[in-house]
């Protein structure tokens, strides 16, 4: 039986088999672009990172979190019309992560794998392999139970040009797929099913039948209209769903969405 279904997000709980029903949060009427301007230090801070094309190795941002450095040269991936690189798009992750453990310490509803997750899980002559992240997440790793979390956001580089996010929705019971050109991957879902149920098998939890789960691809989300901003639709997805709002952003956007990515990352937090 085919699982695959396109559809767009609903507030359906299901809990031991019995649907429920969370109240849908009120869509927003527009992005917070305030938050997504500079203010006056960061904006100077800003400027002299992009006027220093002699120092291109020169470190601006450290997040001792996931141990990552980001460069001049590193950074200028968030100007208009570039694509964003790893160490941008996994600074970024961890500081959601950040933003997730300050809110409930020891206990997030969310968590975030970096850009090495999927490659590692399905690299080996592309077959799935548990075995290569089975540490990842042991608690003594992350001072947590990835197994207790809501949902689990991945990303996911296609043929190393495409930026997309999958989410392995433990509520719900299902893997999501959020591609800003509308595409989708069997393939990576069905990966990413028996991930989720080899870790609770090997974590403890109790088992999964993920063969049941559906593959969902939302149908009404944010599209982009170029070839260079995926990088950045699949990080602003993951700052939405994990702050539990509606997707109330488009391509037009963008641009202020880059700034503020780039603010975060040099005040190494996100709001």
């Amino acid at each position: 039986m085919n699982d695959w279904k396109v559809v767009p997000v609903t507030g359906q709980v299901e809990v031991n088999g019995q649907a429920l029903q969370e109240p849908t949060p009120e869509p927003e009427e527009e992005p917070d672009t305030d938050m997504m301007r500079l203010n006056d230090e960061l904006e100077t801070k800003v400027q002299k990172v992009l006027a220093r094309p002699e120092q291109p190795s020169e470190v601006v941002a450290i997040n001792n979190f996931a141990n990552i450095q980001i460069t001049v040269s590193t950074i200028r991936c968030l100007q208009a019309g570039e694509r964003l690189n790893d160490e941008v798009i996994n600074y970024f992750l961890a500081l959601l992560q950040q933003r997730e453990l300050r809110k409930r310490p020891g206990e997030p509803r969310f968590h975030f794998f970096s850009t090495f997750f999927y490659n590692a899980l399905f690299a080996r002559n592309k077959n799935f392999n548990y075995q290569a992240v089975q540490r990842w997440t042991t608690v003594e790793k992350l001072n947590y139970s990835l197994i207790k979390c809501r949902k689990v956001f991945v990303p996911v580089h296609q043929q190393g040009s495409h930026w997309v996010l999958a989410v392995i929705n433990l509520v719900d019971e299902q893997v999501e797929y959020y591609d800003s050109m509308g595409g989708v991957d069997r393939t990576c879902m069905s990966n990413l099913k028996s991930y989720i149920a080899e870790e609770f098998n090997d974590k403890g939890g109790e088992p999964l039948d993920t063969a049941r789960w559906p593959a969902v691809a939302p149908s009404d989300i944010p599209q982009q209209d170029n070839g260079f901003d995926c990088g950045v639709f699949m990080l602003t997805y993951a700052d939405y769903l994990s702050r539990e709002h509606a997707f109330t952003f488009s391509q037009e956007h963008i641009p202020h969405i880059r700034e503020r990515i780039r603010n975060e990352i040099l005040q190494d937090k996100a709001d």
